[in-house]
């Protein structure tokens, strides 16, 4: 399967459309208008908004990565930092040897002096919950092997990025961390096959069965990424800048809820005998999701 090509809709219906049907597609140069891809140098950022503090996540090689024993953010592997600071930075990191990102900075909180260069697209303009996040850092860096829990349209506004796809609803395993609380956060939507392009297969048997899918995207192009669909991003050039506009169908608050349920059942699953495991297998899926209690 490959990915489909289109212009972003101006119609809300089509765009509706395009979600049903839940595939990835690839919108060719939706934003090439916009004032974030013409201007975002790092002179520019640094002058707009360089006084800011941002929080940095580091690592020693190009993947970005979580921890199954210690969660997906780990806290002595960041560091506050001027944002003018870490924009000079980034261009040195990675022959250093410590690869510095900007991941998920809620732009109008983090960073307002940028929401005024970005435009909410048309057909997004009523949805719920609509969060504006921004992704940075150099070329090489591998964002790990992950899937949302929300929708996720994911603008490209400086440098390429190569996206992995997969369809969350194909058999073979993922290898997800472990789904139980770890920190201040769940970490379960995390793969632990990482990069793509150079795992050990013999670590993970049956992941290579996976029908992965791969596209550039451009700056100026827009990629629809469906919820729960698996997706590693590769930065290609230096800086790499994207955002990522997210919504969900459900609120905030029952997101919350729904996590912390499947993590609670699945740490009180693990604790229990054969016997037990047997029968709770049996009632959740047999009566509990099939409504035959």
């Amino acid at each position: 399967m490959s990915i489909e090509r289109a212009a972003l809709p101006k119609d809300k219906r089509a765009f509706r459309q395009i979600l049903d049907a839940g595939k990835p597609v690839l919108f060719e140069g939706a934003i090439e208008h916009w004032r974030a891809t013409q201007n975002w140098t790092v002179e520019y950022l640094c002058r707009i908004a360089g006084e800011r503090e941002v929080k940095v996540s580091t690592s020693e090689n190009r993947v970005f990565k979580g921890d199954p024993s210690r969660g997906h953010y780990v806290q002595e592997e960041m560091r506050q930092m001027r944002f003018a600071d870490f924009l000079r930075a980034i261009d040195d990191s990675a022959a250093s040897g410590n690869w510095l990102y900007v991941h998920k900075h809620e732009l109008s909180e983090a960073l307002p002096e940028m929401r005024e260069d970005v435009q909410v697209p048309e057909v997004l303009s009523d949805v719920d919950g609509l969060r504006i996040l921004l992704w940075m850092g150099p070329r090489g860096s591998v964002t790990q092997l992950h899937h949302g829990l929300q929708e996720n349209l994911f603008a490209q506004i400086r440098g390429r990025k190569k996206v992995y796809l997969i369809d969350p609803y194909q058999d073979p395993p993922y290898y997800r961390f472990p789904i139980r609380s770890l920190g201040a956060r769940a970490s379960w939507h995390l793969s632990r096959v990482r990069p793509l392009d150079d795992y050990d297969r013999n670590a993970f048997p049956g992941f290579d069965r996976h029908e992965l899918l791969e596209v550039i995207v451009n700056p100026g192009d827009m990629l629809y990424i469906p919820i729960f669909w698996w997706h590693e991003v590769h930065s290609l050039d230096q800086p790499s800048i994207s955002l990522a506009y997210w919504w969900g169908s459900i609120s905030r608050e029952q997101h919350d809820k729904v996590v912390r349920a499947i993590t609670t059942l699945a740490e009180t699953f693990e604790d229990l005998p054969p016997d037990w495991k047997r029968f709770c297998d049996f009632v959740v899926r047999r009566h509990v999701l099939d409504g035959r209690a």
